[in-house]
Parts: structure tokens; C-alpha cells; sequence
């Protein structure tokens, strides 16, 4: 039933076991009556997904008795572009998802190291957009990529010429400025992806 403990603490498992940044939003809209389902335990889960910490949520959900819901084999596939997001600041993040949740499948990263172990256990992302103290990371995970490589946009408080021009010469695509116009950055991240998969569309067909 819509509402029901079952259901609100269902999805938050989920959410948080599937790494979906969208747990911390769920959370928040039904703060108060976690609260009451998840007594003493409502507290860390809320500390964990404010952080952005999602293995840890899922851990302490699941010690709670809340484990995720079978999946739905009439749910249709989800096709949109995965987008990793990896900052260590909970409000960028928020402000992002908040921003492109309705275009791709988010993942978040609150640590460079979190994200070149996301993409080492199997996470393809088809486009990274870390912070620009994201350097090192951006260099792991390009080279952990292989052929197929990675897209990679960085996100800076500003983005002087000096440091687009760095972020190029390190793999980036672009370095794109936190405060451009959301329609541009939205824009920007739902054409990078397809023009990607059209390069490898082409890429593959000249092959044969």
C-alpha cells in the first residue's frame, strides 16, 4: 500500500543498496514517518545519506530488518546515460542531482578513491563529472577505462582558460563552472553521452 512502512522503507533499501543518490531524497521527504518506522535507527541512516554515504545506509537498513524489495521483472529497463558524480561536498551533490536526476541514472562518489573503486568493480558510467580537485582520480580511471574510454567532465567553482586547457591536457572533455546556467549544464551532460555512442557506432561500423 502507497505510504505503507513496507513500502517508504522498501524503496529507501533500495535506493541506498542500488548506490541511487536518490535515497538522501527519499529520506528527506519521509523523514518523519522513518522516523517513527526506524526508532533509534533513523538517526544514522539519515547521517549516512546525508553524507551521501549509500553502502553504509544499506548496512544499517539492513541491520534494521529493511532489506531491498525483489525486483520487478514488469518494470521496464532503465536505458538512460549512468552519470558518476564525485565530490565531497553533500551540497554540490544535492544541488546536481537535484539538477539531472530526470536525465541520466545517477551514481555518487564522495572521494576520488570511491570512484576509481565504483569503475574497478564493474561501474561503466557513460559520463564522470567530478570536482576539479578530481585530477588524480580523472587519471586513474581514464587509464583503468582501456580502449573504450571514459568521459569525463570536471566541475570547478570557476573555469579560468588556464584551467580548461589543464583539464584538457589531463583527459577531461571540459571543465565546466558549477554556476553556468543550469539549462546549459543540463544541456552539456545530455548531449555528451550521445555523442559518444554515436562515435562508437561509427567507430564499430568502419570496422566492418
Amino acid at each position: 500500500r502507497p505510504g505503507s512502512p513496507d513500502v517508504i522503507c522498501g524503496q529507501l533499501a533500495r535506493l541506498a543498496s542500488a548506490d541511487d543518490p536518490l535515497a538522501t531524497q527519499h529520506f528527506e521527504t519521509h523523514r518523519d514517518e522513518l522516523a517513527g518506522i526506524l526508532g533509534d535507527a533513523c538517526q544514522p541512516i539519515g547521517k549516512a545519506l546525508a553524507a551521501y554515504n549509500l553502502p553504509a545506509a544499506a548496512t544499517l537498513l539492513s541491520d534494521a530488518g529493511w532489506l531491498p524489495p525483489p525486483a520487478n521483472s514488469a518494470m521496464p529497463a532503465d536505458t538512460r546515460p549512468i552519470l558518476l558524480l564525485v565530490d565531497d561536498t553533500p551540497a554540490n551533490i544535492t544541488y546536481l542531482c537535484g539538477l539531472l536526476q530526470d536525465l541520466c541514472r545517477l551514481r555518487v562518489a564522495t572521494s576520488g578513491q570511491q570512484a576509481i573503486d565504483m569503475t574497478a568493480n564493474g561501474l561503466q558510467p557513460h559520463l564522470v563529472l567530478p570536482g576539479m580537485d578530481g585530477f588524480a582520480a580523472l587519471t586513474a580511471m581514464t587509464a583503468q577505462a582501456g580502449p573504450s574510454g571514459l568521459a569525463v567532465m570536471l566541475i570547478s567553482a570557476s573555469s579560468t582558460p588556464e584551467r580548461r586547457e589543464s583539464a584538457r591536457q589531463l583527459g577531461a572533455i571540459d571543465l565546466l563552472d558549477r554556476i553556468s546556467p543550469p539549462d546549459q549544464l543540463r544541456d552539456t551532460v545530455t548531449r555528451e553521452p550521445h555523442n559518444r555512442q554515436l562515435s562508437r557506432r561509427c567507430t564499430r561500423n568502419r570496422a566492418r
